[in-house]
């Protein structure tokens, strides 16, 4: 009972036959209604100049996409090692280098926080999201540094099959030195070797013969004559067939050094052309820089100009400063009325207290 007299003077009831009615309460919040007009206009101004003191951020978002053909797991376990790479030091270095930022604003440490990566799950995508002030530096930092990782990954593929051809080119050395070698010793054996063999072979050996070329000759004794033969040499010939087949062999092993050679010249002027000075006008909306990789295919989709900064709903934001102030104003008024009834109930007992 006490509790409920206590309750009750909130909206002005004195006694407990008065009923509560929303005519009473209205009423209250008429008769304080500067408070409510006050608190409510308090807060939409702060929310105002909060939105115009504040300086907008814009985002901006670029895409790799890497074509693998690997195992699920280990093409997670490179987009991860890549990811990483986009966050990395040397990442933000090369950025701020190729784009002759201003460093005391854009600091590595400045540039870590406004960066999100995320691969793009059941996805081969990396996607780059920048946030920044302006709106056409946060484009140019989020393609700069998309290149970048698309540069890194190109680069480290390539520099993996230097390493595979330079493992080929030792082979093909290695076989073309003992290709060579034997070349030589063959060389050295043939000009050592006779071409013909000469065999010598008396009549006396031979007593059908002799008695042939004997009755020819009229019954001559024929028996101190010698027959001649001139053969080609077995060994000059095999020695002849083997440095054939040494020089083909080490003309093919010349060749496939030479191609491979070029190859790793060609990965290596590649290379270098990704460490090139980032232009502009390479990206542009209608103009996806695309990577080509010999094993792979690496395409940059690049950000646009953010037109709007983020999340800047400017009425949307001015309707909620105005609700909170509502909701704030309201009890504000409620309790004022309470403290006003409690001091006069108060006042008008000490009154008859003392009457």
């Amino acid at each position: 009972m006490h509790r409920q007299q206590q309750i009750l003077p909130l909206i002005g009831v004195n006694s407990l036959e008065d009923e509560i009615s929303l005519w009473e309460l209205a009423e209250a919040f008429w008769k304080d209604k500067w408070i409510i007009v006050i608190i409510t206009a308090v807060s939409v101004l702060i929310t105002y100049l909060t939105t115009m003191i504040n300086t907008p951020a814009y985002v901006a978002t670029s895409t790799v996409s890497v074509d693998y053909s690997e195992a699920e797991h280990e093409v997670t376990r490179k987009l991860n090692s890549f990811a990483t790479f986009a966050k990395s030091d040397a990442a933000f270095q090369r950025v701020i280098d190729k784009l002759e930022l201003d460093r005391q604003e854009y600091s590595i440490q400045s540039m870590r926080s406004n960066i999100r990566v995320e691969i793009v799950r059941n996805t081969n995508l990396i996607q780059l999201t920048y946030k920044g002030n302006h709106p056409e530096m946060v484009a140019n930092i989020a393609n700069q540094l998309a290149y970048e990782l698309g540069a890194h990954i190109e680069t480290a593929e390539r520099k993996q099959e230097i390493v595979e051809l330079q493992r080929q080119m030792k082979e093909i050395e290695n076989q073309i030195s003992i290709a060579t070698t034997e070349l030589e010793e063959s060389s050295k054996l043939l000009d050592e070797t006779p071409q013909y063999l000469v065999t010598r072979q008396s009549l006396v050996d031979e007593p059908n013969l002799q008695s042939a070329i004997a009755k020819a000759l009229g019954g001559r004794d024929v028996g101190a004559l010698q027959l001649e033969t001139v053969i080609v040499n077995p060994v000059h010939t095999l020695l002849q067939e083997r440095i054939a087949e040494n020089t083909l062999a080490l003309n093919r092993l010349t060749r496939e050094r030479e191609k491979i050679r070029d190859e790793i010249v060609y990965h290596n002027r590649r290379i270098m052309e990704l460490e090139r000075q980032f232009e502009p006008e390479v990206f542009s909306s209608s103009n996806p820089q695309e990577i080509l990789s010999r094993l792979n295919m690496i395409d940059v989709s690049q950000a646009s100009v953010p037109a709007a900064p983020e999340g800047n709903n400017f009425m949307l934001r001015m309707a909620i400063s105005f609700i909170i102030g509502l909701l704030v104003s309201l009890p504000v008024v409620l309790i004022r009325r309470f403290w006003k009834v409690q001091s006069s109930s108060q006042l008008a007992t000490e009154k008859k207290s003392s009457s």
